[in-house]
């Protein structure tokens, strides 16, 4: 295409490359003999409007009280927020059946479902560029899809345009997880995929975090309660074994460490940034003191810190001992450690090795989603939030330091990480606020749709005790069960429920973590589950020698406070990733954790109907049927099945189990008066039959056990 304007042209080279076995293509331009110099913003590519549309699954920043299809508030058709580098911190994910004609939303990640099939568009960040998706009309062009790329520096001569992916499928999850996959190896980071990264041990158990128990508060003596109060058999739980402290503990402008004697706010270059690497003046004896009280009396085995991404939320003090000693850039009203030419690797790498002798082992790292707006005008906005990626995490990981990342949901941030794995996928748990819950569920079932391909979902934290203002806690504990991720919690001082901490961790408090991550059901993916549709997610377990037990949540979260509403549950909910084109058993039994119901299924589309009532929660397993029966797991834990290490037929008649915890271990029987059992000594185990449902049989077993089938 050739541009002109007077004397001055140049020519416009779209780019179609096409990956045929992925069903994908990426758009992109090259852009010859431009002389024009352009100010933050490259330009876009219009897709337009995807002909025969019906509903679209729309991940973005936006503001998540607004509806999404209202237009822009303010100049709508002028591109005023094009020119917006940086977006809020959490993906709110939208159902809506026209495609928005809304400048205002930036959008991460959206699927199209056009018949029966789907489209993915997924925003490409490269040549120094980030991409976003912007629905919107713009001057003279109507509403369309376009890829808006640019690297927001003045006077730019652009030679190329980012643009982005458009791939196509029939399952959601299994085009998504393609659609990623392309992206990553376009350029040369399929590093970035969680499929290539590993789970971190100390997420593997129960935790604990002091946000919402002190909020900034936050000080040591208010620790030595809650580790007394909480942390122990008679007092809460034992099983806790790490513990993070959250934000307040730091040395920042008005809030200073005891070594700090001189802070002269008038000299101050920003609101609250970071002065020292000691603590403050609350933890007299640095953060250590709290490592030491942790580890050697209450048996904590990993203790963290928060901090922000730039250090604290305005970053570090120009005017301090930190911000003489490194290099800060003072930029957007911001204290930056340089990342050019990773400048500031060394505060980062110091501040860590500060951290590690104190005896620190996470990093709780927040407020990332501030990185394009914090280093806008440093340099070209991709290469900036790489180079700072490449400092802040390659000097975690020259300290051995664990990093839970938060309030990073742009596509700038997950797909830049270099070795971090978990991550926030929802906005804070706020107790009592039952709007926030019901945005927070949504969050967790469908983020991990797609965020899920870069990282482990961390569904942030919850209570254990009832929840305030009748917004109840326990959907949250059932979509933390499915997750795949971390559990930890934020309880009051004194206010920990040992049971449920119980029905979510083993003894040893390793929790029952599953398999994979949860995905949404492929029928809830373009369900309006802000009027009638339940939310439902799924996971698995695969127990050797029986094979892959499923795990499915449901939830009632629609706007309405009082609506009831109708669900169901299918194999053919989780679509086509459920067994990855392995052989489908023939008979299944889907059993409800919390109680009594259990039904046997003989097809994948066979549907077993329930009800929700407002705000409940159900959670269910779906275990293969195999001679006659169905394992369960223990009734212990809510993912009973993960207590157990083996199964083993010997024979037609008889199976062997080894469990890792022991337990009531659970099973379904077509016939159970077939059903006896031994331990390995051959000494017979009391078999007993729920007095609801007959084919229910529960038997305790503390290591192994031989189940016989008369």
């Amino acid at each position: 295409f050739l541009v002109k304007n007077g004397d001055e042209q140049f020519t416009c080279k779209l780019h179609a490359v096409v990956f045929p076995s992925e069903q994908a293509i990426y758009f992109w331009l090259e852009i010859e003999g431009n002389t024009a110099k352009s100010n933050q913003l490259c330009g876009f590519i219009d897709l337009g409007v995807p002909q025969g549309a019906s509903r679209y699954r729309i991940f973005h920043a936006g503001d998540w009280h607004a509806r999404v299809d209202k237009p822009a508030s303010n100049n709508p058709r002028l591109g005023n927020a094009f020119f917006k580098p940086g977006q809020r911190s959490w993906q709110n994910p939208a159902m809506v059946g026209l495609l928005p004609d809304n400048e205002d939303l930036p959008v991460s990640y959206m699927l199209a479902q056009i018949g029966p099939g789907v489209a993915a568009f997924v925003p490409v960040d490269r040549f120094g560029q980030i991409t976003t998706i912007r629905t919107c009309s713009f001057l003279e062009f109507p509403n369309g899809i376009k890829f808006l790329s640019g690297n927001f520096m003045n006077a730019q001569k652009y030679d190329k345009l980012a643009g982005g992916i458009v791939a196509f499928g029939e399952d959601p999850i299994e085009l998504t997880s393609g659609a990623y996959k392309t992206y990553m190896r376009l350029i040369h980071r399929e590093h970035a995929l969680r499929e290539n990264k590993a789970y971190p041990e100390p997420y593997e158990y129960m935790g604990f975090c002091t946000w919402n128990t002190f909020y900034q508060a936050v000080d040591m003596q208010g620790i030595k309660d809650l580790l007394e109060e909480n942390f122990t058999v008679s007092k809460g739980s034992d099983r806790f074994k790490y513990l993070i402290v959250d934000d307040g503990w730091q040395s920042i402008n008005g809030q200073t460490s005891l070594a700090d004697k001189e802070n002269n706010i008038a000299a101050n270059k920003t609101d609250k940034g970071l002065r020292r690497f000691e603590a403050n003046s609350k933890f007299p004896n640095d953060i250590g003191e709290v490592v030491r009280l942790a580890k050697y009396k209450y048996r904590v085995k990993w203790v963290g810190v928060w901090h922000a991404t730039m250090g604290y939320w305005p970053g570090v003090e120009p005017n301090s001992d930190l911000g003489h000693e490194y290099p800060i850039v003072l930029n957007n009203g911001h204290g930056v450690p340089d990342p050019r030419f990773f400048k500031g690797f060394e505060f980062w790498h110091d501040y860590y090795a500060h951290l590690r002798v104190q005896g620190i082992d996470l990093l709780k790292i927040d407020n990332q989603s501030c990185l394009a707006g914090d280093v806008h005008g440093i340099g070209p906005v991709g290469d900036m939030i790489d180079q700072y990626y490449d400092m802040q995490q390659g000097a975690a990981y020259s300290q051995n330091l664990v990093i839970l990342n938060c309030m990073c949901m742009p596509s700038y941030c997950f797909t830049h990480w270099k070795i971090s794995n978990i991550s926030r996928v929802s906005d804070d748990f706020g107790p009592g606020n039952l709007a926030g819950l019901k945005n927070q569920i949504k969050q967790c079932v469908f983020n991990p749709l797609f965020y899920g391909q870069f990282c482990f979902p961390d569904h942030d934290m919850l209570w254990t005790k009832p929840g305030q203002n009748a917004c109840p806690v326990h959907p949250l504990w059932l979509v933390h069960a499915v997750s795949g991720g971390p559990i930890y919690v934020a309880d009051e001082v004194g206010e920990t429920d040992g049971k449920v901490i119980e029905k979510l961790s083993f003894p040893d408090g390793r929790i029952p973590r599953l398999e994979g991550v949860s995905m949404p059901t492929v029928d809830s993916v373009f369900a309006d589950t802000d009027s009638d549709a339940p939310c439902k997610a799924w996971n698995y377990d695969d127990i050797p020698g029986w094979g892959r037990v499923f795990y499915y949540y449901m939830v009632n979260m629609v706007k309405a406070d009082n609506k009831p509403i109708a669900s169901s549950i299918s194999l053919a909910d989780m679509g086509t990733m459920a067994y990855a084109g392995n052989t489908i058993p023939a008979e299944h039994v889907i059993k409800d954790v919390e109680s009594s119901f259990a039904r046997m299924v003989s097809t994948e589309t066979e549907r077993v109907k329930t009800e929700l009532a407002p705000l409940q929660a159900k959670y269910y397993k779906i275990s293969p049927v195999v001679r006659g029966i169905a394992l369960l797991g223990i009734m212990d834990v809510y993912n009973g099945t993960k207590a157990i290490e083996r199964a083993a037929w010997e024979n037609d008649k008889t199976l062997f189990v080894n469990l890792k915890y022991p337990g009531t271990l659970e099973l379904y029987a077509k016939n159970p008066d077939w059903v006896t059992v031994k331990d390995m000594a051959g000494m017979s185990i009391p078999v007993h039959r729920d007095p609801v449902n007959g084919q229910l049989v529960r038997f305790h077993v503390e290591s192994a056990c031989q189940i016989f089938l008369a």
